[in-house]
């Protein structure tokens, strides 16, 4: 049986590359091959998948430490390249970060090592191919985004699709406007200033829309006086994870949420109204992303620079705007419809690895 490990460093998260990760393994784990789950965040806790052909394989973690381009040395490489031999893994496919230690002893074993990402930001994404990287793996996997792409399509790169899965958004029986607040893993610097911007626009919320009903996750974010005044308000539920958060902000009527990758996907394709407000990132173009998104209709973009009252602004426009539900939910399918076409993820890997 084909063995294949998929390596995580530093890529903790309850809507990004945990849920890639999990969802990936899931869906080749189907097809008769053993999956390796490897990484230094417990991530079987944090998910709801469950198949006797994953393992899951813990390593030491190390404090975030900015790459060139997705290269880093990380302190756990002699572990995973222990776990390598000791389960006699066939392929290893790293997720966006990788260490060239391994990929040495893997080269050295013979095994074909292939790298997924997500569009990386303008200068990393040319730096990428500027220092040859691509030269490191049998297959590099770029999943396909809402920004251009072009120089990874001049240089070879197989553009997949991350799946996505779609929720039916049922029927709402009353009328108490739901709202999900989410920062993703927000372990980075800039999930500080999404809650400190969103926390002072609840109130502003509270005031035009006082049956409002809010859930706000956290994820690594332990600042106990953030939310202070709001854990007493019971319109508010403040909790760390959620497994299935698509789910749950496909159950939403709105989503304020930062603009990364995965999130944005997940939200695209179950045309959830979103207003995205970008963090910060070296090797992310959030800012762009969120620009495309409020640009193609899929909701808004709200600048941190531009404050609390925008934010407030754009959720009376959806709000107070009854047609534009529909107008987000068309244009979420027109792109859906050709997205679709291209293949996804599993599907690519399946083609270039196992048969």
């Amino acid at each position: 049986m084909k063995k294949i490990g998929l390596v995580s460093f530093g890529t903790r998260g309850t809507s990004g590359h945990m849920t890639l990760l999990t969802e990936l393994a899931d869906s080749i784990s189907q097809k008769g091959v053993e999956i390796y789950v490897i990484s230094e965040y417990d991530y079987q806790a944090q998910t709801n998948i469950r198949s006797p052909n994953i393992y899951w394989r813990m390593i030491s973690s190390q404090k975030h430490q900015e790459s060139v381009a997705g290269k880093l040395k990380h302190k756990s490489a002699q572990e995973v390249n222990k776990i390598i031999e000791q389960e006699n893994i066939d392929s290893i496919i790293f997720s966006t970060f990788f260490d060239p230690e391994i990929i040495q002893y893997a080269k050295e074993n013979k095994m074909h090592t292939s790298l997924i990402t997500y569009p990386l930001r303008d200068s990393y994404s040319n730096l990428f191919f500027m220092k040859g990287f691509q030269k490191l793996f049998s297959h590099v996997f770029v999943l396909e985004d809402i920004i251009p792409m072009n120089i990874y399509e001049e240089n070879g790169a197989i553009i997949s699709r991350q799946p996505a899965k779609k929720y039916q958004r049922e029927e709402k029986k009353d009328s108490v406007p739901k709202i999900l607040i989410s920062c993703g893993g927000a372990g980075l610097p800039s999930a500080e200033i999404f809650y400190a911007l969103v926390n002072e626009a609840i109130l502003g919320i509270f005031d035009s829309y006082p049956d409002s009903q809010i859930t706000i996750t956290t994820g690594a974010l332990n600042d106990k006086k953030l939310f202070g005044r709001l854990k007493k308000d019971n319109r508010v539920r403040i909790i760390e994870w959620i497994k299935e958060w698509s789910k749950e902000a496909a159950k939403s009527d709105l989503v304020i949420n930062e603009a990364g990758y995965f999130s944005v996907n997940e939200l695209v394709r179950n045309s959830v109204p979103t207003i995205l407000i970008p963090g910060s990132r070296r090797m992310d173009n959030q800012e762009l992303r969120a620009i495309n998104y409020q640009r193609k209709g899929f909701g808004y973009c709200v600048l941190p620079q531009e404050g609390v009252s925008s934010l407030i602004q754009r959720v009376d426009d959806f709000f107070r705007n009854s047609e534009q539900k529909e107008i987000i939910k068309s244009s979420c399918e027109e792109y859906n419809k050709r997205r679709d076409l291209i293949p996804s993820i599993s599907e690519n890997i399946t083609k270039h690895l196992i048969n």
